[in-house]
């Protein structure tokens, strides 16, 4: 071992100080870079919560889209969703919201009636009765029972997911949901005004189904639904609603 004295010693403690100190000024830089640059953790829960009130009207346009992910033109129709109640009772509970859908198939005038149903919870959840039944039904012609099931649920954040229900009667083909990151846009106009409003994507996905709905908190809304076909399972026909406007009830 070499014992170093004098000014020598004095000069190999001096060069280590300086080094310690440029080491701990750069991790100082970069852990300011991080801070200011890198979000840490997981991105936060959206917040959402179908906030409606009786009367309340959301204007889509909407159609059919072939195997390809183009438009059927002669399938375009105009639906107006209006809020009939919100305090529905409806298979076990009494705070459901109704909605009276009622589409016009512009080529052929066609009315066509529909009535959905939703559950808001406070926590953020969104929940349809029969979805699941009514979309496997249209698709495969298959007839399961009804639920509720779970369309929207923040709490499970972009990088959890969750069980929207089962698409068959007993309950082994299952379909979940997984919210995207980041945000979309959608031009809206509400009660005549025009705006731009940030929404999140919702991917359900199972067996022979894939269906995407975004959600926004401001306006309260879904702005956009689409079912994607599935040719290798014979169905060979979707669906995307996209809203236009949203008109809220005079009381409101």
């Amino acid at each position: 071992m070499t014992v170093r004295t004098g000014r020598a010693a004095q000069q190999s403690a001096g060069g280590g100080l300086t080094l310690a100190a440029l080491l701990l000024f750069l991790a100082a830089a970069l852990n300011g870079c991080r801070d200011n640059g890198i979000p840490h953790g997981p991105e936060p829960s959206p917040s959402f919560r179908l906030r409606v009130s009786l009367g309340d009207r959301f204007l889509y346009h909407g159609s059919d889209i072939n195997r390809y992910g183009y438009r059927i033109d002669s399938t375009a129709a105009r639906h107006t969703w209006q809020v009939v109640s919100t305090t529905g009772q409806i298979a076990g509970f009494a705070d459901v919201i109704v909605i009276a859908d009622s589409a016009v198939i512009l080529a052929t005038s066609t009315i066509r009636r529909d009535t959905l149903y939703f559950r808001s919870t406070p926590d953020g959840s969104l929940y349809r009765y029969g979805f699941l039944s009514s979309l496997i039904l249209q698709r495969e012609n298959r007839v399961i029972p009804p639920s509720w099931d779970l369309l929207i649920m923040p709490g499970a954040g972009p990088s959890g997911s969750w069980t929207v229900g089962p698409t068959d009667s007993p309950g082994t083909r299952r379909v979940y949901g997984k919210i995207a990151a980041g945000e979309t846009y959608f031009d809206v106009t509400v009660n005549g005004t025009p705006g731009a409003f940030p929404a999140y994507r919702c991917d359900l996905i199972g067996p022979d189904l894939e269906y995407h709905l975004w959600m926004a908190d401001s306006p309260p809304c879904l702005p956009r639904l689409e079912e994607y076909p599935d040719s290798f399972n014979g169905v060979t026909k979707g669906s995307v609603l996209v809203l236009s406007e949203v008109v809220t009830a005079p009381n409101r």
